[in-house]
């Protein structure tokens, strides 16, 4: 916050990146009384020339104002927003902390990693071309007489001719014959063989181990899967209508706490400026949305919340 130049009102409200800001350790009252602001954390150093050091108020002392309102050498200052965080004096954490030392993030990442990496390593053909060795020197009584690369080159064209029969759009709903018989011993003669190659992603790997980390960090966030949908898998259905509108409004609601924290920097300086003096029920509102049910003539309602 910072103040006009008679310093008798708060003319500007901004915001810090947290990310950039560094407490003072308390004093002997446990109060803390400054911040230093860097956007080079962790290397930057509270006597860096670039380092801002600024006051900090004490936002829940009775007679922070009029101390502040004396406080002429204090033109700008910061307002502490945090939210309860049990056992964190200087640095409060999110809600959804658990999620991230739980140890799901890192298997959330190695998810994605481990897919590119089969997907790499996979082989790529789709059958096995079974032909049995002695068929070579039947069709082809020069057989023994060839080169090893004439050899190559006749099993390659057999192969090609093969895929040419069995692969492709046009292909599709044909006939393949496969011959069998005995020998004279009446012991069957091998023949050939098509098989198919397992498809290893056909299965979706590694899908519900992905769609367990989804749904453990909606919990975190306080989400209902309804809003988000189901998270990766076979299994993507987000909930009916009715499911999306309940569980939004219950969103809604559970965020007042959150909106009356943001909320106090404003109650501040409404009384700093003698807002609340002039204005003896001043309320500041946020305006939410709440669904309604299609038998209502409108399909949402505004909330307005202190």
């Amino acid at each position: 916050m910072i103040k006009n130049e008679a310093g008798d009102k708060i003319a500007y409200l901004g915001v810090q990146d947290a990310s950039f800001c560094r407490w003072s350790p308390m004093n002997e009252r446990g109060i803390i009384e400054h911040c230093y602001i860097s956007a080079n954390w962790p290397d930057a150093k509270i006597s860096d020339p670039t380092t801002l050091k600024l006051p900090v108020i004490d936002p829940y002392r009775p007679n922070a104002v009029e101390e502040l309102r004396g406080a002429a050498h204090i033109p700008h200052f910061i307002y502490p927003v945090s939210y309860p965080s049990p056992g964190k004096s200087y640095y409060q954490l999110a809600p959804w902390d658990g999620w991230r030392t739980s140890g799901w993030p890192e298997l959330a990442k190695m998810i994605p990693k481990s897919k590119v990496q089969l997907m790499k390593q996979l082989l790529s053909a789709k059958f096995i071309l079974e032909i049995p060795v002695n068929y070579w020197p039947t069709a082809y009584p020069d057989w023994p007489k060839m080169t090893l690369e004439e050899q190559m080159a006749i099993k390659r064209a057999k192969v090609k001719e093969i895929n040419d029969t069995i692969t492709g759009v046009e292909n599709t709903g044909k006939t393949i014959l496969s011959e069998s018989g005995a020998d004279a011993m009446h012991q069957p003669i091998q023949s050939w063989k098509i098989l198919p190659i397992d498809d290893k992603l056909k299965d979706g790997n590694f899908l519900e181990d992905s769609r367990e980390a989804s749904q453990h960090l909606r919990s975190a966030l306080a989400l209902d899967s309804a809003l988000t949908g189901d998270g990766p898998g076979k299994g993507m259905g987000g909930g009916s209508g009715s499911d999306k509108r309940i569980a939004l409004n219950i969103y809604v609601a559970l965020q007042q706490p959150y909106r009356e924290v943001i909320l106090e920097p404003l109650y501040f300086i409404a009384e700093y400026n003698g807002w609340t003096t002039k204005y003896p029920y001043l309320k500041f509102k946020t305006v939410e949305i709440q669904l309604e049910t299609l038998d209502k003539q409108h399909e949402t309602s505004i909330l307005k919340s202190t």
